[in-house]
């Protein structure tokens, strides 16, 4: 959607609970969106919470997302994955049959 010539691009979720990794999906988009040469900016909505969250692309923002795409690059060229460690995010997980079925 553009609001004042702006593109707003809005990301609606369940819960704030994991509202950090919420931000970073959509900064991450923002920054996939700046790259192509389309500046946006975000929204996280939470409608069961009745709350929304603007998300700008700062140069901090940048940086770290940087610093998590390094660290995803590193990971992904090692031989082998590293041990999973089991933490209380692990029962709710999509993912978590990956760790755990070796």
């Amino acid at each position: 959607q553009s609001r004042d010539g702006t593109l707003v691009l809005s990301e609606v979720k369940k819960s704030s609970r994991s509202e950090k990794a919420s931000t970073l999906q959509l900064a991450h988009y923002l920054y996939a969106l700046k790259k192509e040469g389309i500046e946006a900016r975000g929204e996280l909505h939470f409608p069961t919470e009745k709350k929304k969250c603007d998300l700008e692309l700062t140069d901090a923002l940048i940086a770290e997302l940087e610093s998590i795409y390094s660290d995803i690059e590193n990971l992904a060229s090692r031989e082998t994955p590293p041990r999973a460690e089991w933490s209380k995010c692990c029962p709710q997980c999509a993912y978590s049959e990956y760790c755990w079925t070796l």
